[in-house]
């Protein structure tokens, strides 16, 4: 959880925060209670960019992925320009 508190405007760090059921399924598409399992419904291969960057404060593009989609990704996680 201290790695999300890096950014607690974003999506992530919103999930972090949350504080009932509601909170948490209006951040993610799905939540499995028993597991404590998330689910995003996004490409898993710029999620390894997005949270590198959470580690980090870098944000690497992943090799062959077009910009344009990468950039909504960016929106959708809540990571600022």
């Amino acid at each position: 959880w201290r790695t999300l508190e890096r950014l607690p405007k974003s999506r992530l760090g919103k999930l972090r925060y949350a504080k009932d059921l509601d909170e948490i399924y209006d951040l993610c598409d799905d939540f499995n209670v028993e597991e404590n399992e998330f689910f995003f419904d996004r490409n898993p291969r710029s999620f390894s960019s997005i949270i590198n960057f959470y580690r980090s404060s870098k944000l690497h593009l992943v090799d062959d992925m077009c910009v344009l989609s990468f950039y909504d990704d960016l929106v959708y996680w809540g990571i600022p320009e």
